[in-house]
């Protein structure tokens, strides 16, 4: 299954009878993980920006790394979306 399947299967199980979708209290546990995250996504990449720096011998690891993170880190508009997609 790939990440958009399980992201409309997730979201097609939200929409099944009998379920009311996100509480209020999820959506803000979400967003409250959305203010974690992203700000320590950003600090990590800093430091791993800084270490390559430093580092002749670990530079392509670290660039690699840093690709890695741009190409499969979750994107807030992503993130928004599911919430969206899990309220009544």
């Amino acid at each position: 299954m790939t990440t958009d399947d399980t992201f409309w299967a997730n979201a097609a199980a939200l929409r099944r009878p009998g379920r009311t979708g996100l509480s209020d209290q999820q959506v803000a546990r979400e967003r409250r993980a959305q203010a974690i995250f992203f700000p320590a996504l950003d600090g990590f990449r800093a430091r791993i920006r800084d270490a390559a720096l430093l580092s002749m011998l670990m530079d392509e690891d670290f660039r690699l790394l840093l690709d890695a993170l741009d190409d499969h880190a979750p994107q807030q508009a992503y993130w928004d979306e599911r919430i969206a997609e899990g309220r009544p």
